[in-house]
């Protein structure tokens, strides 16, 4: 129903449900939640949400229009600010389902009767003192991770008020810490001193506040290694000494025995359940050791040996997780990078958590070789073979990095990168050289969270191999999961030089050194050459040669046997991508339904969903995948998931036949990356389907000044634009200065586009000679002597001028050209095409003799395409088929299969369909189906049926419809055919002269006085 029935409803439910409809968060991210969940769509846009941020914070003060427009559009004259603002309000109040909403003239503000607020709640909490309620209201850094591109003075106000809301915070946690403290609440003390250590890690005052209430809590040991931790945060970060009372103190708790009331201990169960036993009193622990002592055999698959703390430190039963929290020493650091916040899009605590692996520091004092890094992709990879296991890939860990822009794999950059990711527990820990020549891995599972740590271990092995496994079983017991088969070099390498070498690959690609990243994964591959992941990133190394890049693929596809479960999914879902094959549908879904965490698995799912035709299932697939890797836009990156997601969701609506739509995403995109020549090139395109070409053309203009490579390509593009708008003239003068010129390729794409301008002209001699040339310049080597696919223009050509059967023969001969090193699914769908076109020929030609066959090979070819327009072209064959014979209605049948987008498909299927609809008199349908085609591409849908042509069909439906403003719409297609056929070849005259009189029937003017086209 309509907007106001919406409101209306949404009036009544509020007055007798006695609730509040919307709610703000504004704590830790900006969310807007209606009774169905966070609101979504135009509700969801970035200035529409920085309003309701704006007047959530300002709260019953409110703010005035004069401020609002100062923060979000400092650059635009006064009137047209105020103008945008109330146009931005009505929209506001519409998509929230309520006029209400927002209330006030000058004055702006919240209706709290309609609204409310995270930012209102804590404020009133932190005056009425309700401490703990402020606390657990502040979820994070206010505005965490909002962004407003090209307004400046509103991320300055972001600024100043999250750095006040911090404020409030940290005195809120403070005197939590000091209450409990004085209430002899010692295991309060600590939680409240953490959660403020890990606001500011730096702080001398907090970290003295944590160490005394973890010694008074009776965990000495865990307060002087905050102290070691503080005193290299300090030296890493700051390059100072640390602070002196901090050191004393610490010295203090070295020096001095204690015996303290520790919370109970149970030293034989994990999980007992029971609560009831009196605190035991028992010493302090002291310092932890170098070595300890082992006191769990190693697994039976494991050659090394696994090393737990005493029982009186490591058996905490699972029901106290504050003492937990309050012996985890190591937490602070890990929650020191970051603030306590909870990811607002991570996943659910439902099922197994999701674990990230941090920094693994190396320790050992004669370190020849980088032991640490390999171990930890290792462990990544180990820790994802466990059964029902979710693990956060290292390439994915990477690539977040990359993300942050400043290289930084410090353990705060980790942390932060783990909460990106999502993950709820976090894996770390320190190598050591042990006795033998063996070494020591201290390993940590972190709450992310809470901050409690929830196991403390170390392993002992000769290799990196032995400790990833041993390290793998001690963390499978934990979350009592079975342990994976076998050895981690079975599903890698068995070669120590071949890990550390793909994983110095690995850091180079991400850090978009591919040159530095081939070089490494090479050399990786000559010390084993069945490393399957080695070879899987060789190939995406190899961007600029996709034959290559597919041949490396295949490589890495006949290894993935040896490879884990997620890896070899991944590999084939690539594979799968870059040939084309119809399987990457399935491999998509499993890798998201199985790991959710990994970002590939939806821009996986959106390809296969966009290419296969279901555009908008395909939507909220790359919608998670651009909300996942939001800060992938931030620069340029080896690989930009976010920004294959949003081109895919411009080319979904471009397919949908929604420019409109097209346009807005990139836009989009355009502000989330303002500096991406490939966005603006996207949008020039989208203007110019519009119809708007100099919007367009100043696109293009903008794409050459952010990347001056461009220009070289700019008068051609221009041409295009120019040539799709009937601007044949200046069009043809650009492409011949570009002939001009002495760069080959621009010199190829002027034949190319010259032919298609003479070729909307009807002057098909002059376009063949360009097309012969187009063929001539572009041409590759081809098997047997068989036409090249550059041939196919030519082939076009020749169908436009009447000459059929040649047009056939050559389209014929085109795929036994191709090389046998193509992917099969390349070659099917070339010669389906190929194939296609020839039907159509031949169809033309009046020889229908061969169609059923020719549309029955055609559809054994396409089984295994993903692409759905080449598996459903047998359908168009048929149709042509099923036409000549008369037999309409089943012909329409076949065609309307055959389209999978009516815009961008194969438009000369929408042209045989628009002929069909005229001769049964059906005109209304036939101009439904053809005004699609001219929103199409130049260069794609209408390569194979001339525009001009499709204006003709429009004119003649129109004229046949008589329905309101049917005159108009045919006087400006017959337009548009006079205008592009006036200097044609002698064989289209006849049709020129029959548009002529067309246009002067219907402007009521003498046959030979020709109305003006310009």
């Amino acid at each position: 129903m309509g907007a106001d029935f919406w409101r209306t409803s949404a009036g009544i439910r509020q007055k007798f449900l006695g609730r509040k409809m919307l709610r703000i968060n504004a704590l830790g991210g900006l969310t807007v939640f209606g009774d169905a969940g966070p609101v979504s769509g135009a509700a969801a846009q970035p200035r529409r949400l920085a309003i309701l941020a704006l007047l959530a914070r300002a709260g019953d003060r409110g703010m005035t229009r004069d401020k609002v427009i100062a923060l979000l559009w400092p650059d635009s004259d006064d009137e047209r600010a105020r103008t945008t603002l109330s146009k931005t309000l009505y929209s506001v109040r519409r998509d929230l389902g309520s006029e209400d909403v927002i209330v006030g003239t000058k004055d702006l503000r919240l209706n709290d009767d309609v609204i409310t607020s995270d930012l209102v709640e804590f404020e009133r909490a932190v005056a009425e003192g309700q401490h703990e309620r402020a606390a657990s209201l502040y979820r994070g850094p206010f505005l965490d991770g909002f962004r407003l591109p090209g307004a400046s003075d509103f991320d300055r106000w972001i600024d100043t008020e999250r750095g006040s809301l911090r404020h409030d915070y940290e005195s809120v946690l403070e005197t939590l810490a000091k209450r409990a403290a004085d209430g002899d609440d010692q295991l309060g003390a600590v939680r409240w001193w953490r959660m403020l250590a890990a606001l500011d890690p730096l702080n001398a005052r907090y970290a003295l506040g944590l160490m005394r209430a973890m010694d008074t809590a009776g965990d000495r040991a865990g307060a002087i290694q905050h102290a070691r931790i503080y005193e290299t945060l300090v030296q890493e970060e700051l390059d100072l000494p640390p602070d002196r009372e901090v050191v004393a103190l610490a010295r203090h708790l070295r020096e001095t025995p204690a015996v303290v009331q520790r919370a109970t201990i149970d030293a034989t169960d994990t999980t007992s359940p029971n609560t009831s036993a009196p605190p035991t009193s028992v010493p302090a622990a002291a310092e932890p050791s170098a070595e300890a002592t082992p006191l769990v055999a190693a697994p039976v698959n494991s050659p090394a040996t696994i090393i737990t703390p005493s029982p009186t430190r490591a058996r905490v039963r699972w029901r106290s997780r504050r003492f937990v929290a309050a012996v985890a020493a190591v937490a602070a650091v890990l929650l020191g990078a970051v603030a306590l916040v909870r990811s607002r899009s991570g996943p659910s605590r439902d099922g197994p958590p999701l674990v990230a692996l941090g920094r693994i520091a190396d320790y050992r004092a004669d370190a020849q070789s980088e032991l640490a890094r390999p171990l930890t992709d290792m462990l990544a990879t180990s820790l994802g073979r466990i059964s029902g296991a979710r693990v956060v890939s290292t390439a994915r860990m990477y690539e977040l990095l990359s993300q942050a822009g400043s290289g930084d794999t410090s353990t705060a950059a980790l942390v932060a990168a783990a909460r990106r990711a999502g993950a709820q527990e976090l894996v770390d820990g320190a190598l050591y050289a042990a006795d033998g020549g063996r070494l020591r891995l201290d390993l940590r599972l972190i709450d992310l969270e809470s901050g409690a740590m929830r196991v403390s271990s170390s392993v002992i092995g000769s290799s990196l191999i032995e400790l990833a496994d041993s390290g793998t079983a001690r963390l499978a017991s934990v979350w009592g999961a079975d342990l994976p088969t076998g050895s981690i070099a079975d599903v890698t390498t068995h070669s120590v030089p071949a890990y550390r070498l793909y994983e110095q690959g690995l850091r180079a690609y991400y850090r978009r050194d591919l040159q530095g990243a081939r070089g490494f994964f090479d050399a990786a591959l000559a010390e084993d050459s069945t490393f399957a992941m080695a070879a899987y990133y060789r190939a995406l190394a190899d961007r600029g040669d996709k034959r290559r890049a597919i041949a490396m693929l295949t490589r890495a596809a006949r290894l993935a046997t040896h490879a884990t479960d997620r890896e070899r999914l991944t590999i084939m879902a690539t594979l799968a991508t870059q040939r084309d094959e119809r399987a990457l549908r399935a491999l998509a879904e499993t890798l998201v339904v199985r790991y959710p965490a990994e970002v590939e698995g939806y821009v996986f799912a959106g390809n296969a969903l966009v290419t296969g035709g279901d555009f908008s299932e395909a939507l909220p697939y790359l919608e998670r995948a651009v909300a996942m890797d939001s800060l992938a836009f931030t620069g340029e990156r080896a690989r930009c998931a976010a920004c294959e997601a949003i081109v895919l969701i411009v080319s979904a609506y471009q397919h949908m036949d929604s420019l409109a739509a097209a346009e807005r995403e990139a836009r989009r995109w355009i502000r989330l990356q303002p500096q991406s020549p490939e966005a603006w090139h996207v949008l020039a395109e989208i203007l110019s389907q519009r119809g708007r070409l100099s919007d367009a053309i100043a696109a293009l203009r903008k794409e050459g000044e952010i990347d001056p490579s461009t220009l070289a390509i700019e008068p051609t593009a221009v041409a295009s634009y120019r040539i799709y708008a009937g601007d044949y003239g200046p069009a043809e003068r650009l492409l011949q200065g570009q002939l001009e010129g002495v760069v080959p390729s621009q010199q190829t794409e002027a034949h190319w586009f010259l032919a298609l301008s003479y070729r909307q002209q009807a002057r098909f001699n002059e376009a063949l000679a360009h097309a012969r040339r187009f063929r001539a310049l572009a041409s590759v080597p081809t098997r047997n002597g068989f036409a090249p696919p550059s041939a196919a223009l030519e082939a076009q050509v020749l169908l436009d001028m009447g000459r059929f059967r040649e047009s056939a023969a050559l389209f014929d001969s085109i795929p036994p050209g191709y090389n046998l090193d193509e992917a099969p699914t390349h070659i099917a769908r070339y010669s389906a095409w190929a194939m296609a076109h020839a039907a159509d020929a031949l169809a033309a030609a009046g020889d229908t003799g061969g169609l059923a066959a020719r549309a029955d090979s055609v559809r054994k070819l396409g089984v295994n395409v993903l692409a759905k327009r080449d598996r459903e072209l047998h359908h168009h064959i048929r149709g042509l088929l099923l036409a000549a014979r008369g037999r309409d209605d089943e012909a329409e049948a076949e065609f309307r299969q055959a389209i999978y987008s009516v815009n961008m498909g194969y438009t000369r299927t929408n042209f045989e369909l628009g002929k069909l609809y005229l001769r049964q008199k059906r005109p209304r349908d036939a101009i439904a189906i053809l005004q699609p085609s001219l929103r199409g591409s130049l260069e794609a849908s209408n390569l194979y049926i001339t525009r001009t042509e499709l204006h003709e069909l429009l004119a003649q439906a129109w004229e046949a419809s008589g329905g309101p403003g049917a005159r108009d719409s045919a006087t400006t297609h017959w337009a548009q055919v006079s205008s592009a056929w006036r200097n044609a070849d002698p064989a289209f005259i006849p049709r020129l002269r029959q548009a002529e009189a067309h246009l002067a029937a219907l402007a009521n003017v003498r046959p030979n006085a020709r109305p003006s086209t310009q």
